[in-house]
């Protein structure tokens, strides 16, 4: 709830910001009035890892791959520690929606157990939860003859950290408002 008014300071102080709250996109075009009048630079994700937003990068390019090639069907598994509240995690439903806008031949996201034969139009996020793993990302392609695993692991809250930093360091200087994507194209293509 304080993140618009946060960012009304931040306007208020010439000051670039980095966020890394989820829950206040409803109110993204205020956000984006606010950041042009002001001519800060802001920078937003629901996760800032960057061992993560580099797996998004790879997701991204395998699905843009793996749509050709429709014997491969596709699914998410993710598994975090017995304290985690959300499943499927935030992380896992971003997967989805990379791999929804990359597959053609999906385009619905089921998150619940399933107790029926899965659409083929559908791409099911799985969740597991117990012990202490600290939180870990699947995306499985799986045909008649081969599997393909995609997988990132976390080991520590410190790659959030790394990309905040990094992202704080990518704002300076820039107007506007940019998600993590576009950083992360821009240091993937050479740029800063």
């Amino acid at each position: 709830g304080a993140v618009v008014s946060n960012i009304v300071r931040y306007s208020e102080l010439g000051v670039a910001a980095v966020i890394g709250t989820t829950g206040w996109y409803s109110e993204m075009d205020r956000v984006v009035s606010i950041v042009e009048e002001s001519g800060i630079g802001l920078i937003w994700s629901g996760n800032f890892s960057l061992g993560v937003n580099l797996f998004f990068q790879m997701i991204a390019s395998a699905g843009e791959v793996m749509n050709r090639f429709s014997q491969y069907d596709v699914m998410v598994h993710e598994q975090h520690h017995k304290n985690k509240i959300d499943s499927p995690s935030g992380t896992a439903e971003m997967i989805g929606k990379i791999l929804i806008d990359a597959l053609d031949r999906k385009n619905a996201i089921v998150t619940t157990a399933l107790n029926r034969q899965i659409g083929m139009h559908e791409l099911h996020i799985s969740s597991t939860r117990g012990g202490s793993i600290p939180g870990t990302h699947q995306v499985i392609f799986d045909s008649d003859v081969d599997t393909i695993v995609l997988k990132h692991t976390a080991r520590s809250r410190s790659g959030f950290a790394e990309g905040a930093v990094l992202a704080a360091e990518w704002i300076q200087g820039k107007r506007g408002l940019y998600h993590i994507n576009e950083m992360m194209h821009s240091i993937i293509r050479g740029r800063k």
